[in-house]
């Protein structure tokens, strides 16, 4: 997002979240998140990002492990070029 640390703090605390993450809540998720537990998140197809995924609501939605998102993620980054590759 281009912000500095202090930028990022005075967004959180005086911001309208409800606002800024309005298009990344679907009409269940209070419900949906209150049943993950601190090991999981949850995985979106299509993805978010893309031009099929743009409405939450119609995306298939799924409880993953943590670590299995975040390896998925280090794998596309390094896809794309954005990430430095293991020798």
């Amino acid at each position: 997002m281009g912000w500095t640390y202090t930028d990022f703090l005075i967004f959180c605390f005086s911001s309208d979240l409800n606002k800024f993450y309005k298009r990344l809540r679907w009409t269940s998720w209070k419900n949906d998140v209150s049943k993950l537990d601190g090991n999981d998140v949850y995985s979106f197809y299509p993805f978010l990002w893309s031009k099929e995924g743009k409405d939450i609501n119609k995306d298939s939605r799924k409880a993953i492990p943590v670590e299995e998102q975040y390896t998925f993620s280090i794998y596309n980054r390094q896809q794309l070029g954005l990430e430095k590759q293991d020798p």
